[in-house]
Formats: structure tokens, C-alpha cells, sequence
């Protein structure tokens, strides 16, 4: 049985104001690679992105009601101090 591709997702941090939104989930290397490559012909200023691995496909379609992506994102060392999720239109 072939091993299964790892999944990502996406977060959107904004150390300014220590917040962050989901912006995908769900992704396999090339979806997450076209995200990102989205992402740089149009960044919001100051913000970072940040890939977490996924154990598991997401049920959840939408990633900003994912409260498997949030308390992933929650819990990342790359949030530091604690970050507040907001929800941000990030299509």
C-alpha cells in the first residue's frame, strides 16, 4: 500500500497584532505550494505564513471553522506568546 502524502495547513500570523487566521487545510505539498505562491503576488502586510502538519484529513470544509486547525495553531511553538484567532477573508 503506497504511504500516504502528509497534509498542511496554512495559517496566517500577524505577529503586529498576535493574531492568526486559517487560510487552508487539507493541502498535500502541491496544493500548499500553489497557496503560497498565491500568497506572494498578494500578502497582507506584515503577516507570516506558517505550515503545520496535519495527522489526519480535516472534516470540516471551511479551515476558519476547522477547531481541529485552531487548537493545532494554538498549541504551535511558531505562535509565541499565544496568539488570538480571528476570522479573516484570505481567498
Amino acid at each position: 500500500m503506497p504511504k500516504r502524502e502528509p497534509l498542511k495547513a496554512i495559517v496566517i500570523y500577524d505577529p503586529n497584532s498576535n493574531e492568526y487566521s486559517i487560510s487552508a487545510h487539507n493541502q498535500d505539498a502541491k496544493e500548499a505550494h500553489r497557496v503560497i505562491k498565491d500568497w506572494n503576488t498578494h500578502p497582507l502586510a506584515g503577516c507570516l505564513l506558517i505550515l503545520l502538519n496535519q495527522t489526519e484529513r480535516h472534516r470540516t470544509d471551511d479551515p476558519q471553522a476547522c477547531r481541529t486547525c485552531r487548537d493545532a495553531a494554538a498549541q504551535s511553538e511558531a505562535l509565541y506568546p499565544q496568539a488570538r484567532f480571528v476570522r479573516r477573508n484570505v481567498s
